[in-house]
């Protein structure tokens, strides 16, 4: 199925490496990964469509490392969504294919809808800017534990000179892990984003 897919996402710039096809968008990576559902079972390969978006600012911050890799982590993940989720008719728990012929029937119909759903999704949603306004909900929710939104609009606040937006975040991560195991992470990374930003 990939192989009939790879010539049509070629046609708009994305290469393939394995299961997962990358666009280079000015310093950001598009990805259209197809992803194993583990729930697959002998007799259907199950699986999902995620779209996502990598930002070269926040991964060289985290990691060290300039280059994004030809197939990043889902960790390093800055922004996803499934495919099926965004179609008039959701197909939440990914696809089947249990039939050889399936394949081809498949594959036409996934480069329609990501022509129609995931490439618009990807190219509003690969800039740092677009980022930036999905991980400032973070700063209006209660996250549960997971802190990573705001210590990477934090990031990005910096790397464009926005300095409200960097205490507003730091102010926020510090309301969230006060008096939690979190709290000395959050000024680890506070004083990293100080370094960084000499």
């Amino acid at each position: 199925m990939l192989q009939l897919i790879a010539p049509e996402l070629k046609l708009v710039g994305f290469t393939r490496r394995g299961n997962t096809f990358r666009r280079q968008v000015e310093r950001n990576v598009a990805l259209i990964v197809f992803q194993r559902n583990p729930d697959s079972i002998a007799s259907a390969y199950r699986f999902f469509v995620n779209l996502a978006v990598v930002s070269r600012s926040v991964y060289w911050f985290e990691t060290g490392h300039s280059t994004i890799p030809d197939v990043p982590a889902p960790d390093d993940y800055h922004q996803w969504v499934r495919l099926g989720e965004m179609l008039p008719k959701p197909a939440e728990w990914g696809w089947d294919i249990k039939e050889l012929d399936d394949a081809s029937l498949l594959a036409q119909g996934f480069v329609e809808e990501i022509h129609r759903h995931g490439l618009p999704w990807l190219e509003t949603n690969v800039s740092d800017a677009s980022t930036v306004e999905g991980w400032k909900r973070a700063l209006d929710s209660t996250m549960g534990g997971d802190i990573r939104p705001l210590k990477r609009l934090s990031i990005l606040a910096a790397a464009s000179g926005d300095l409200d937006l960097v205490e507003r975040a730091i102010a926020k991560l510090r309301e969230q892990c006060a008096g939690a195991p979190c709290s000395s992470v959050v000024e680890a990374h506070v004083q990293k984003l100080a370094q960084k930003s000499r």
